[in-house]
């Protein structure tokens, strides 16, 4: 049996404090600044509690990234870090300009129309990570889970290209189609959200955290 549990990380920052929000994502993007996550909350630690009780964890995997370690140990001591759980390297001048993000805080608005040009940019191999190169690692961290249950810690554009990925197999869809297989005018996933698919004989079940 292989169960598969994706959550995004713990709750960070957006904004840095010494940067304008606009160059805060930009920097997240490149990769060049890493965020730590806030302290955690009671409500946290409370999600964190009731996703171990109601699985039973046999391997904990994690981005390379600060956020990610964190969030992985509130589940426990050991766990794996692999690249192939980072999010998408992008600048924000790949698909989108200072004009179209005011102010110092996430506007909803505007905020969904750059995760669709964001996807646009993406279909388009427009942003600094390489479509190929993402595809790649996607499909080499799905290809090796092992059997048993394995708890994920990733982040929010990832997430949902590697959910895409397990629903529509590369066998069956293009990389353009797992894309497009989503409306990415809409948030995929917030702070320790995520999903878990289960694979049960020639039956998937996808579910929700």
């Amino acid at each position: 049996m292989k169960k598969i549990i994706f959550i995004r990380t713990a709750d960070y920052n957006y904004k840095q404090a010494d940067l304008p929000l606009y160059d805060s994502l930009d920097g997240v993007g490149l990769q060049t600044i890493q965020p730590d996550i806030n302290t955690p909350s009671k409500e946290t630690l409370e999600k964190i509690a009731t996703i171990k009780q109601n699985h039973h964890i046999d391997q904990v995997y994690c981005s390379i990234f600060p956020r990610s370690h964190q969030t992985a140990l509130l589940f426990s001591k050991n766990y794996t870090a692999t690249h192939q759980l980072n999010e998408i390297r992008f600048s924000m001048n790949d698909f989108t300009s200072r004009q179209e993000l005011t102010g110092e805080s996430i506007k909803p608005e505007e905020i969904n129309t750059i995760r669709k040009q964001f996807a646009d940019a993406l279909l388009a191999d427009a942003l600094q990570e390489k479509k190929e190169d993402i595809h790649h690692r996607i499909q080499s961290f799905i290809n090796n889970l092992p059997n048993g249950t394995s708890l994920c810690m990733s982040h929010g554009f990832i997430m949902k290209l590697l959910e895409n990925a397990l629903l529509y197999p590369s066998s069956t869809y293009s990389f353009d189609e797992q894309i497009n297989a989503y409306d990415w005018r809409k948030p995929p996933y917030g702070f320790l959200q995520g999903f878990v698919i289960e694979y049960h004989q020639n039956k998937t079940v996808l579910s929700y955290l």
